[in-house]
């Protein structure tokens, strides 16, 4: 067995959104044992996948901040 890490950032977190929206992103976050957040994308939906609510709950806030984020409402760093 092996350690596995994913280096994620906004790319990763958009071609992941578009392949298979909520649950894509998610899996990126639950699937891997060392996760290094590239860049704020990652980290804030870091925050979100730490949060002590259910998946279904998180991946309803996904939605809402990858929709945001697409349409300009997030300001991307």
């Amino acid at each position: 067995m092996g350690f596995n890490k994913i280096y994620i950032d906004a790319t990763t977190i958009i071609r992941a959104w578009k392949y298979n929206g909520a649950q894509g992103i998610a899996d990126l976050y639950i699937k891997y044992d060392g996760i290094i957040m590239s860049d704020s994308v990652a980290a804030r939906i870091g925050n979100i996948m730490d949060k002590e609510v259910s998946l279904e709950d998180k991946k309803k806030t996904l939605e809402v901040f990858i929709t945001m984020m697409l349409e300009g409402l997030v300001k991307i760093k």
